[in-house]
């Protein structure tokens, strides 16, 4: 891509900078940010927004690595979390809003989102969403 992913500029702003404030428009609160490479480009280009950075130092070991500290960051009374990577950018707080509504009606369990008859485990289908 010739460029640092998070930082890449999409329309304007960085990629990292949409996935915040698609979750900021959905209601979302409580912000984390797992680092690894780079991390203190990436915190000096969030200083401005409410986001709770977490450095991961053992991000050459896997993107997994960086999934774990980013769950230890989460409060014991956490009831749920999204976990989105910066590689999508361009997902819609309207998907996040509806994702957060379907779970809140639902019998709590782990949901893998999914489009078009994608992989399902147990998933919210979004066919026929305009999200």
């Amino acid at each position: 891509m010739g460029s640092f992913k998070p930082l890449l500029p999409i329309s304007g702003q960085a990629a990292i900078i949409h996935v915040i404030n698609a979750f900021i428009k959905a209601g979302i609160d409580d912000i984390k940010i797992v680092t690894g490479h780079k991390g203190n480009d990436i915190k000096q280009a969030l200083t401005d927004y409410p986001v709770k950075i977490v450095h991961n130092p053992d991000y050459a070991k896997g993107m997994y690595t960086s999934v774990q500290k980013g769950v230890a960051a989460i409060s014991e009374n956490c009831e749920a979390f999204f976990i989105l990577p910066v590689d999508y950018p361009l997902v819609k707080y309207q998907t996040i809003k509806k994702l957060a509504q379907f779970w809140s009606n639902i019998d709590k369990k782990n949901y893998l989102p999914c489009f078009r008859g994608g992989k399902r485990s147990p998933a919210f289908n979004f066919d026929g969403f305009d999200t």
